[in-house]
């Protein structure tokens, strides 16, 4: 089993949705896939997945929920919705630990949903499977704070020595709805920032991503295009 990590510098640019996709883009590419969302503070892939009132089986080891084809598990699943979550560092590390290590998992990648920012999630993956890691996908927004911010964590994985397997690049455009011009929603320039960033650190833009206003129901729009993105780059 291979690790693929999604990470981004900060909330709200659409990582977890974006996790969802590459993974059932990874099972159009023929690969058998696992998702597993370690947010325990916003763990936002029940909700999008509509797994709210799934239980996790334990055995000798957790099983996970099978969906679509995909064998899925998330922190989500062991609290109340709405439910604040006050866990100390070595707790989450704990758990995630025991979402990767005693889950019956039988795939060939597990896309594991991080939380935004250097987090003890991701640091202690990072630390303790870079036998199993295949590489971490970025996930940022073409805003140039987004960038400066993603610049800094895409030179933290470089120094750590963490395969980088790409950039996607969310909310890049928008279509009118009246019209159907496509706008940038930066003024920065989107696709060329993108570009660059990827450029910059010898790394692959796997796909540039529209505004999508209607994920709530239809979280799986952007697995098109992120299958052929992913068939790009060699999986």
């Amino acid at each position: 089993m291979k690790i693929i990590i999604t990470a981004a510098t900060k909330g709200g640019v659409g990582k977890s949705l974006i996790s969802i996709n590459v993974a059932y883009a990874l099972k159009e590419l023929g690969h058998k896939t696992g998702l597993l969302d370690t947010d325990l503070a916003m763990p936002a892939i029940v909700k999008y997945l509509q797994l709210e009132g799934r239980e996790m089986q334990t055995h000798q080891l957790v099983e996970p929920i099978m969906k679509d084809g995909i064998e899925m598990l998330s922190a989500g699943l062991l609290m109340e919705p709405d439910q604040p979550v006050v866990i100390d560092s070595e707790k989450r590390e704990a758990l995630v630990a025991q979402f990767i290590d005693r889950t019956n998992w039988h795939v060939d990648y597990l896309v594991i949903d991080t939380p935004p920012g250097a987090t003890d999630e991701l640091q202690h993956i990072i630390r303790t499977r870079k036998n199993d890691l295949k590489g971490v996908i970025v996930v940022t927004t073409p805003s140039s704070v987004a960038i400066t911010q993603v610049r800094r964590s895409l030179e933290m994985l470089k120094r750590m020595k963490v395969p980088i397997i790409g950039i996607v690049g969310n909310m890049a455009s928008f279509e009118c709805l009246s019209c159907h011009h496509i706008n940038e929603m930066f003024k920065n320039g989107s696709n060329n920032t993108l570009e660059l960033l990827a450029k910059e650190f010898n790394a692959k833009l796997i796909s540039t991503l529209p505004v999508y206003t209607d994920v709530d129901h239809d979280p799986l729009h952007f697995v098109k295009l992120l299958t052929y993105g992913l068939k790009n780059i060699g999986f």
